[in-house]
């Protein structure tokens, strides 16, 4: 506790006194003539270290560095002189800890009525922390300003009459160099005319009447280059209420020209895909035809090896023209909306069994549980998935499995066949567009199934891979995160 202050005179409310004292974050002390304390508050023995019983009757000399107490000496004899106060700057006070705090050293006479001195009122402020804030401040600050001009975007700051009063490197390496000391307090407007002027900074009244503003806009930079800026202004206010805007602005002009190249490229391979399935796949259809035709006519005609060119002439026109046909699909796929929705995957293998015409020996399994997923890219994925097993099977009969694996974030499905299964050492090759492990006149097929599969599941941020660890045939492993977007409402029956 505290000590009480009963040697103060008896007019004085010593209990109200030493509540006040206590509340007061300054390290305060009362001493008698001699300098030797009579009361403090709290702080005081917070700040110093010492306990209250160690202060008790301590003299304010034995408080300091043993340098500072002829120096403390003379000030406690001026304060019991003075009328007024003393003020003794840059005093070095010893906390119990060693740590020597340098303070401003206040002290005020108490006299009786009669003018006598009773004691004296000490305070004690420390300089040596605000300043040791002030340079983390600073240093903070100056932090703070190095990852600002560590930005390639342009940043900086507006009062309310649009001058700039804070700007980083970026921005101030548009200028030249002669001049950037200059931008700072300008609106950069000044030469401006008038309506030109109230165009170029509406976006800083919208920022500061509604709290934000963000546009594209193409602008002439200083330096003469013509950009397109994506700005973003936000409204913000400093410790004494003053509003600012603080103004960010990319330089999107590259990322824009590359999205219209992209725009382009895209046009120009749907060309393509108009020309490769009108252009092209009719010619195909048209030799078909033909080849149909002169081989009606001619059965009876043509030798036996004559038969079998005409029968290798219609393979080679059949496959280039699912070749085609797949290229197409390849091209599409991921470019096109398709929102998950709600999907019972049992009905949907039944309806893939029936499109590729599964032929009766073989049977695909699945488990009645509803999937959030892109219809078409599904689809797609499973339809090729077991067109590949039945193709690729050494028997005229198997069994495909779907199996489905549900996690908190992931998802995975198996698509698993008792096939021959795919060599380890060629699995990242049947992967592959064109990559086919047999003669094409073995099997028919573009070689494009599993990349087809591959590029829908990685539409939907999902990925395709052959299970390295399967005994005994091929499984197919489709792995996706859980869609955070709402399921597609589908009415009509599939």
């Amino acid at each position: 506790m505290t000590p009480d202050l009963n040697s103060l005179p008896t007019h004085l409310e010593t209990p109200l006194l030493q509540r006040a004292l206590d509340s007061s974050p300054i390290p305060f002390a009362i001493a008698g003539p001699d300098g030797r304390l009579t009361a403090f508050n709290r702080a005081l023995h917070l700040w110093s270290g010492h306990a209250p019983d160690e202060l008790v009757d301590c003299r304010l000399v034995d408080l300091v560095d043993q340098d500072e107490r002829e120096s403390v000496d003379g000030f406690l004899k001026n304060c019991r002189e003075t009328v007024s106060f003393e003020l003794m700057p840059n005093v070095a006070f010893r906390k119990k800890t060693g740590v020597v705090a340098r303070t401003l050293l206040f002290g005020t006479p108490i006299r009786s009525s009669a003018g006598d001195l009773d004691g004296m009122t000490l305070q004690i402020l420390d300089i040596e922390e605000p300043a040791q804030a002030f340079d983390r401040l600073e240093s903070a600050d100056e932090f703070h300003q190095l990852m600002v001009d560590a930005s390639p975007d342009l940043i900086f700051v507006k009062d309310e009459e649009f001058r700039i009063v804070r700007a980083n490197l970026a921005f101030l390496g548009l200028y030249p160099e002669q001049t950037r000391d200059e931008i700072l307090g300008t609106t950069t407007v000044e030469s401006y005319q008038p309506e030109d002027a109230q165009a170029f900074l509406e976006q800083d009244r919208i920022a500061f009447d509604e709290g934000r503003s963000e546009i594209d806009e193409r602008i002439l930079l200083p330096d003469g280059r013509d950009r397109l800026l994506h700005t973003t202004k936000v409204r913000f206010e400093d410790g004494e209420g003053q509003r600012f805007i603080l103004c960010t602005a990319r330089d999107v002009t590259e990322r824009e020209e590359l999205i219209e190249q992209l725009r382009q490229s895209n046009a120009d391979l749907d060309q393509f895909a108009y020309v490769a399935s009108h252009d092209l796949r009719s010619p195909l259809q048209a030799i078909a035809k033909i080849a149909n035709w002169i081989e009606e006519d001619c059965v009876d005609l043509l030798p036996e090896e004559s038969k079998k060119h005409f029968g290798l002439l219609k393979s080679r026109v059949g496959r280039l023209d699912r070749l085609l046909e797949d290229i197409l699909i390849y091209s599409r796929v991921g470019r096109h909306d398709d929102p998950p929705e709600s999907i019972d995957l049992q009905r949907t293998i039944e309806d893939i069994g029936r499109l590729v015409d599964l032929p009766s020996g073989f049977r695909v399994e699945a488990p009645s549980v509803s999937l959030l997923l892109p219809r078409t890219a599904l689809e797609l994925i499973l339809r090729n998935v077991i067109s590949n097993s039945i193709k690729h099977h050494h028997l005229d009969e198997g069994l495909i499995t779907v199996d489905v694996t549900r996690a908190e974030r992931s998802n995975r499905m198996t698509i698993t066949d008792d096939g021959p299964g795919i060599p380890p050492q060629y699995h990242a090759k049947a992967m592959h567009m064109f990559e086919t492990l047999r003669p094409r006149d073995e099997v028919e097929g573009s070689g494009m199934g599993l990349a087809l599969a591959r590029r829908a599941a990685m539409s939907f941020g999902g990925s395709l891979s052959i299970d390295p660890d399967c005994q005994r045939g091929t499984r197919i492993v489709l792995d996706w995160t859980t869609p955070t977007t709402p399921a597609k409402k589908t009415d009509e029956p599939r």
